[in-house]
């Protein structure tokens, strides 16, 4: 087994953010239809707000909120013989951000493309890169990387690459599919859409926003579609990350010369 933890050196934040993204590039721009890679670019963006239309200014701190995860998927599309970009949010009504939420969103989105990979006759998918924060409850833990390490075995994966951005490494992708999905069903509500629960605001972007609007200046970082997921409040306590003990983790490195 191995798996692999890319973590660059200290560098001023925004010569680091450019290393970082260029990097990711490059894990992108490395995906071929043989060789089976599947990158995903995943963080958590600020936390919707539930509006009610007609609710009073004293309500305004009792709203009831729900919790957007967005991960960006890069894959090779055999149909359409390019690498294309998918936009998944996952919706739930539990507010706790931690490592359990994480391992099941990304396994969940996981399960889509390896088994479509298999429908298709092109195999299971072979090597996964993660790329997010360095958030220690959430994707820079022991549960993280014991939890990998079962995934590798039990998926047949040959490797595992976990990527981390530094502190302070500005906005993204996610944050911007974030930003558009709390707008659409904020703009909703105030125009009459009943929203009152977080499974509402899942249903809505569902129905009405596959459709991707944030377009970027690079082709690589621009979704063809969104889709969404909705995970029930509850539903992460049968999938609580397990303490395995992790015999060695490669860690490379990386800096500009």
């Amino acid at each position: 087994q191995r798996i692999f933890e890319l973590a660059p050196d200290t560098f001023q934040h925004h010569q680091l953010e450019g290393t970082q993204r260029e990097q990711l590039r490059i894990h992108v721009s490395s995906i071929t239809k043989t060789n089976g890679l599947v990158v995903k670019w995943m963080d958590y963006p600020e936390n919707p707000s539930i509006i009610d239309p007609m609710e009073q200014q004293s309500d305004y701190y009792d709203r009831s909120k729900a919790v957007f995860f967005v991960c960006i998927v890069y894959f090779w599309d055999h149909q359409l013989d390019r690498v294309s970009c998918v936009s998944h949010t996952c919706v739930t009504p539990d507010m706790r951000k931690r490592n359990e939420q994480v391992t099941l969103f990304i396994q969940t989105i996981f399960d889509i493309y390896n088994n479509k990979s298999k429908a298709e006759g092109y195999g299971r998918i072979k090597f996964l890169s993660l790329w997010s924060d360095n958030c220690g409850d959430q994707f820079k833990n022991k549960y993280h990387f014991g939890w990998g390490s079962g995934f590798l075995d039990n998926e047949g994966l040959l490797a595992i690459f976990f990527n981390y951005f530094a502190p302070g490494h500005g906005k993204g992708l996610c944050d911007s599919e974030g930003g558009v999905s709390k707008h659409a069903v904020a703009l909703a509500a105030l125009h009459g859409s009943k929203l009152i629960s977080p499974y509402d605001l899942f249903k809505y972007l569902k129905e009405n926003c596959l459709d991707v609007s944030s377009k970027t200046t690079s082709a690589l970082h621009s979704p063809d579609l969104g889709d969404f997921h909705y995970f029930k409040d509850g539903e992460f306590l049968n999938f609580h990350p397990i303490d395995l003990k992790i015999d060695c983790i490669d860690c490379y490195h990386r800096s500009e010369e």
